[in-house]
């Protein structure tokens, strides 16, 4: 969110920073949506395969399989941090596909 400040017509005393910063903290105030739990996660997107496997570095890689048969997967240290990265890429790029269906049934 982006606010503009318009300085021509204020004080010079005004405290711009301060300013800056009570908008900066009324951003952070909302707490952000908990995520599904795994299995939650399978069950809503009816998912046909969830697994992980352990790389040779040490690092997680977790996969799931949608419906359409497409293989989504992140790579990170360990299994929450994998997890929270499967969920926001397997949403952002189902957004994505949504949004370009409906932007190409109105042209």
């Amino acid at each position: 969110m982006t606010h503009t400040i318009n300085l021509e017509d204020t004080p010079l005393n005004m405290d711009v920073f301060r300013l800056a910063s009570v908008e900066a903290f009324n951003s952070f105030i909302d707490k952000p949506k908990k995520l599904d739990t795994p299995c939650e996660f399978f069950r809503k997107n009816k998912l046909s395969s969830f697994r992980y496997k352990i790389l040779e570095q040490g690092d997680v890689r977790l996969s799931v399989i949608s419906p359409s048969g497409s293989e989504h997967y992140a790579i990170q240290r360990n299994f929450a941090l994998a997890y929270i990265k499967l969920v926001r890429s397997y949403y952002s790029k189902k957004f994505d596909l949504n949004h370009e269906k409906r932007t190409n049934a109105t042209c």
